[in-house]
């Protein structure tokens, strides 16, 4: 089942709050922006019990007036109450520059305004958040420390001017998986380049000579993605992956107008390799990055490719 809700992205914090905030993140005067002392960014989603972790995003900006955002859920039999959650972004220094470190918010409410309290752990973080570049060439999965109340920080250098997409994956306790996102311009010299499809899909790194097979690039329907590793030097398969996160590995997908994003987990969580299976289901037409995150050696390494949907 699919729910949609409707995201509103607003400036809302007062001067004063904004005040408080830059105290508490230790700069000592509050920057602004459009006029505003701090860059806010609100959502409006309903949540529901059970979930598939699988989802599908059309969120706006933060400079959209209105949205829409889509969350795909594998609801439990029985009807089911659906309730308002509110995310309130925030980035000190309110006019962010590339390498320079940015501070970044998240505020979780529940319908009335209380902050959240509890979040549960999904695959051993409390909320995960993949920031982008508007190109794609930029990656990074970072896990925001909660600070309680419903507040989760994190502080990041992005490495060039641009526009960044920032989706934040959660659930509270007693909700359903959730997912928010929102943009952040960030000052500074950058160079936008478009993506294309991969001709061929094997990528090397340090770790592993990596190879991906994709079932299915036929938009809405079923697609088994499979990653299969070789040694580096000797070309032999690997059998010596670790856990990462808990399982073999995750996969990020995100498309090239930044409107559609999948985070999808491997079919069997447990395995060492050769191979790693990941089932999903691309939701439209277009190009589409794939990072695949996996572990050997005790580091994390990331492989990225590009495919055509049709």
């Amino acid at each position: 089942m699919t729910i949609r809700r409707i995201v509103r992205d607003r400036q809302s914090y007062l001067a004063v709050l904004a005040f408080v905030l830059a105290g508490t993140l230790g700069f000592g005067s509050a920057d602004y922006v459009h006029g505003e002392a701090y860059t806010n960014h609100s959502s409006m989603l309903p949540a529901h019990q059970g979930h598939k972790h699988h989802h599908g995003a059309s969120e706006g900006d933060g400079q959209s007036a209105e949205k829409e955002a889509e969350h795909q859920h594998n609801h439990h039999s029985g009807e089911e109450e659906v309730e308002q959650l509110h995310a309130e972004w925030s980035f000190q220094p309110g006019e962010a520059a590339a390498g320079e470190a940015i501070a970044i918010d998240l505020q979780l409410s529940d319908a009335e305004g209380e902050p959240l309290q509890k979040f549960e752990d999904t695959h051993e973080r409390k909320l995960h958040l993949i920031i982008v570049s508007e190109d794609l060439s930029y990656f990074d999965h970072v896990h925001p420390e909660y600070a309680g109340e419903g507040l989760f920080r994190h502080y990041i250098v992005l490495p060039a001017g641009g526009k960044y997409k920032l989706f934040a994956d959660f659930q509270p306790a007693g909700y359903a998986h959730a997912m928010v996102s929102t943009s952040l311009q960030v000052g500074g010299e950058g160079q936008f380049e478009r993506i294309i499809a991969d001709q061929e899909r094997i990528k090397t790194t340090d770790k592993a000579v990596v190879e991906l097979a994709v079932s299915s690039l036929e938009a809405g329907g079923e697609s088994e993605l499979v990653f299969t590793f070789r040694h580096p030097k000797t070309g032999d398969l690997l059998k010596d992956l670790q856990p990462y996160l808990g399982a073999i590995g995750h996969v990020v997908i995100i498309s090239e107008d930044l409107e559609q994003y999948l985070h999808v987990h491997p079919a069997s969580e447990r395995g060492s390799g050769p191979e790693a299976k990941f089932a999903t289901s691309f939701p439209a037409e277009g190009l589409y990055r794939i990072w695949g995150q996996f572990q050997r050696q005790g580091e994390t390494f990331i492989v990225p490719f590009t495919v055509k949907v049709q």
